[in-house]
């Protein structure tokens, strides 16, 4: 870079500057007219500085528009040349780097329209329902982060599978002679559906989610609804009315009433009131109410 003084370093600065300004708001003008602006721009500019100045002061401002060294320099013999597109490309570049996000996905759309971009479509990982858009929060024109619509993708696989093989282990241990069982593997299904697997359907993993969904959704409901009924099965044994009544069916002659109630009592608690026969009975009054939930029955 040729030596230049403090003055005549300012001068370049602030020339180069307003030129970069005009080639950035003059874009779409016609070359021949964008040329014009600049050449009356640094003519301009060029009368503010000493004839004996003005060769060094060119000189270091060419150095800050390297497209110019190539064969495009901005004078030659008193004339200025216009940039080549691959200049003005590179130039668009930088300064589009620095614009806001709205602002260069309108520039954007003006390439697509010119024909010098392809319009890229989103990958079909990135594509969603508007049922589901609506479920996220998020509007019809709104991107997606494609690095975290993979994150997200990877932790809600973790849930699924962890929900799916939970669920049904517990039904098993709960309804080990329910006919409701699990028709499908989740997780042999994701891998060949991403893929793009053509014997592994939508429908298919739809029906394997939608058939876990249910029965996390009947197990759940069928705790809320279990507890009156192990509670009406409990005052059918254990009342005092109940317990009275057997009483009187095996009523002894050397036997009160009373003695003959206690030992009822007695000996349905063994029965019925040990640990191990309240789980039991608990977990068959909550399977027997999913099932019913499951197969779309309305349970007492």
């Amino acid at each position: 870079m040729a030596e230049v003084m403090s003055d005549d370093s300012r001068w370049v600065n602030g020339l180069a500057a307003r030129l970069r300004v005009l080639q950035a708001n003059f874009a779409d003008e016609q070359p021949a007219l964008r040329q014009s602006y600049i050449v009356d721009e640094i003519e301009r500019a060029l009368k503010q500085v000493p004839s004996n100045r003005r060769k060094q002061c060119m000189s270091v401002l060419s150095d800050q528009f390297p497209a110019w060294q190539s064969g495009t320099a901005p004078v030659t013999a008193g004339k200025t040349l216009p940039p080549t597109a691959e200049a003005l490309l590179d130039q668009f570049i930088q300064l589009a780097k620095d614009l806001p996000e709205a602002s260069r996905a309108e520039m954007v759309k003006k390439l697509e329209s010119a024909g010098m971009a392809s319009k890229v479509k989103a990958p079909a990982l990135l594509e969603l329902t508007p049922e589901a858009q609506r479920k996220l929060g998020l509007g019809p024109d709104d991107r997606m982060d494609g690095e975290r619509a993979a994150k997200l993708l990877g932790c809600l696989t973790d849930v699924t599978l962890a929900l799916d093989q939970l669920v049904w282990v517990l039904w098993r241990q709960m309804a080990p002679k329910s006919n409701i069982r699990k028709e499908a593997d989740i997780s042999r299904l994701l891998g060949p559906y991403l893929k793009g697997d053509p014997e592994t359907s939508t429908p298919l993993v739809v029906q394997a989610l939608e058939r876990t969904r249910r029965l996390i959704a009947a197990l759940l409901g069928g705790v809320g609804g279990a507890g009156k009924g192990y509670a009406n099965k409990y005052t059918q044994r254990f009342s005092p009315e109940a317990i009275l009544s057997l009483a009187q069916l095996n009523k002894s002659f050397m036997k009160s009433i009373e003695v003959n109630s206690w030992e009822i009592f007695v000996h349905l608690s063994k029965q019925y009131a040990n640990e191990s026969a309240i789980e039991s009975e608990i977990q068959e009054a909550i399977a027997k109410r999913a099932e019913n939930l499951m197969v779309g029955k309305v349970s007492s």
